[in-house]
């Protein structure tokens, strides 16, 4: 699998795909390839893109779309339809969640079997939510009422309360990172009922992948990485309009759009692999 991300252009009509790996020494929109248009939002993970889409015949606005590069030996490059329009969706390592539009279920998606593509053969795994979150530590869910936040234990129905409120949380590959909601701190969930460690001070936001956790000053923007150990944050770079985390590193868009940029690995050292973007996101092809 490639870990890569993906761009929308800064009209959001059109969507590229980076090539991923390490820094191409090649022309920059060489680096890129047009995978599609029309897209009304995406969602990345480690189970693929997505996307809503208008405008496409036969189809409602915000119905669901994903995109396959390759299907077994046969190259696709192109958006499989699989599910009704939703809230919200979220991608784990093993599928792609959807929270209804009025918020009342959340459905997993089960239509891929070796060999086949199915439409809309999802399977209803829970009541109403606020939002979702999903990275390859499962998926997490707050409750629309009070903020509280229930970790789906992979059966129907089956959740289990984890957390309380927090202004945002970040799933990363072997915990979830919440931020308060005054977002004075950022605490590491210890994986088992419902005990948190504070990991760190304020933060404006947080973002996580397999490659880690990182989070931006509510100062000045800058962003810091995460090391495992309470309070240790080194900064590895400033300011950005967003950030996307890969298996492998970490891109970021700069504060005006203009350009996207790949963590070098090296603390502040990040090289340019992209022109103007809308916004980024990060995810794995599956073959």
């Amino acid at each position: 699998m490639v870990s890569t991300i993906c761009a929308f252009t800064p009209d959001r009509q059109a969507i590229y795909r980076y090539a991923g790996g390490p820094v191409l020494a090649v022309p920059e929109q060489l680096a890129w390839t047009r995978i599609g248009s029309g897209a009304i939002e995406l969602f990345g993970g480690g189970f693929g893109l997505f996307a809503t889409m208008r405008n496409v015949s036969g189809y409602q606005d915000g119905h669901l779309f994903w995109w396959r590069r390759k299907e077994g030996t046969i190259v696709l490059n192109g958006w499989i339809p699989i599910g009704l329009p939703g809230y919200m969706f979220a991608v784990t390592s093993e599928s792609v969640y959807g929270l209804t539009p009025n918020r009342s279920a959340v459905y997993r998606y089960d239509g891929y079997r070796p060999g086949t593509l199915q439409e809309n053969n999802w399977t209803k795994v829970g009541g109403p939510a606020g939002r979702l979150y999903g990275g390859k530590f499962g998926l997490f869910a707050t409750n629309p009422s009070n903020g509280k936040l229930f970790r789906y234990l992979g059966s129907p129905d089956k959740w289990e309360f984890i957390g309380l409120p927090g202004a945002s949380f970040a799933v990363i590959g072997d915990t979830v990172y919440g931020l308060t909601p005054d977002r004075s701190a950022v605490y590491r969930y210890d994986g088992f009922g419902s005990n948190w460690t504070r990991v760190g001070g304020p933060a404006k936001e947080i973002y996580g992948g397999e490659y880690g956790l990182v989070a931006t000053s509510p100062i000045d923007g800058n962003l810091f990485r995460y090391y495992n150990r309470p309070d240790y944050w080194i900064q590895i770079g400033g300011p950005g309009a967003s950030f996307a985390v890969t298996r492998d590193t970490v891109y970021g868009l700069t504060p005006d759009k203009g350009a996207v940029y790949q963590y070098s690995g090296l603390p502040n050292i990040w090289n340019r692999v992209g022109g103007a973007a809308d916004a980024i996101y990060a995810f794995e092809e599956q073959d």
